[in-house]
């Protein structure tokens, strides 16, 4: 989601420049729903002009999301539900307020989506929608220029979840990390590829930064870098994971390739109210990859 935002606002630049992929798992050991596809590209038809492709509609239950990214920049595809009788230009009237540090309103829902992905990749993420009306954010802006950021250049799209509400269980996972006020509790992390359950336990929206920290780094460097932004970074620039944003209750399934090693898991999203982001509130956890 703003995840890029509150990064410029937390971290060092060498670490905003850093993209992800994000893969995820699927498989049909779930609850029994069929489970949907649901293709989506993000494009550059010309300068200063971008898009986000994606079908009209889609039934509702476990979707697998896969989202190209065709462009030459980094992109992004954040699903906001909107609750209640209110307008795509209100939902992006919302985020406008929310990047500035405002609060969001009870109706603007944080659904999951696919993280930042590099220029060229694909990436994809298995998550459930529920019935509804949606809309697909791209949040990024270039690097270094004074211009809107990428939904407000067209970046966007609308996205109507029909048919009856789904209770399907995500395909069974690897790993879990579950998210909750303000720390992350990971079990089950191995070295090589895990498909992780990542699950927002809390009240507030989350997201998950998987970082491996530096071999002579401790979890309190990375903490204090992220409290003074003073000094080198104590996490490897080129070992950095992000997802989209998911509100309490939401589930989303991710396939994420770790080597053996200590990791920071890090969230930089404020609350809904507005406010610091969580990271400055202590959400940054060491985990823990054993070798094979």
């Amino acid at each position: 989601m703003f995840s890029r935002f509150m990064q410029r606002k937390a971290v060092a630049p060498c670490i905003l420049a850093v993209g992800l992929l994000l893969v995820a798992g699927c498989g049909d050991e779930g609850g029994g729903d069929e489970t949907r596809s649901l293709s989506i590209e993000a494009t550059e038809p010309a300068k200063d002009s971008y898009r986000i492709e994606a079908p009209e509609s889609i039934e509702a239950g476990l979707v697998d999301v896969e989202f190209t990214n065709s462009g030459k920049l980094e992109r992004e595809a954040q699903f906001i539900k909107i609750e209640g009788n209110h307008t795509t230009e209100e939902a992006l009237a919302a985020f406008d307020k929310v990047l500035r540090g405002g609060a969001a309103p009870p109706w603007f829902r944080a659904r999951g989506g696919v993280g930042t992905t590099a220029p060229g990749g694909t990436a994809t993420i298995t998550q459930r929608l529920q019935p509804g009306s949606y809309i697909i954010i791209d949040s990024g802006e270039p690097e270094g220029r004074d211009v809107q950021p990428h939904y407000r250049q067209g970046a966007v799209a609308e996205l109507a979840v029909t048919g009856d509400p789904s209770d399907a269980d995500l395909p069974t996972p690897d790993a879990t990390i579950t998210a909750a006020e303000y720390e992350f509790n990971p079990a089950g992390l191995k070295a090589g590829k895990n498909r992780i359950e990542f699950r927002n336990a809390g009240a507030q929206w989350h997201h998950l930064v998987v970082a491996r920290m530096n071999p002579d780094a401790t979890i309190g460097d990375v903490k204090r870098f992220f409290e003074t932004e003073e000094g080198r970074p104590p996490l490897e620039e080129e070992n950095l994971e992000e997802t989209a944003v998911i509100d309490g209750g939401e589930a989303q399934l991710t396939e994420v390739d770790l080597t053996p090693g200590n990791y920071a898991l890090v969230c930089f999203i404020p609350d809904r109210a507005g406010g610091p982001p969580h990271a400055a509130k202590g959400m940054i956890t060491e985990a823990i990859v054993p070798e094979e």
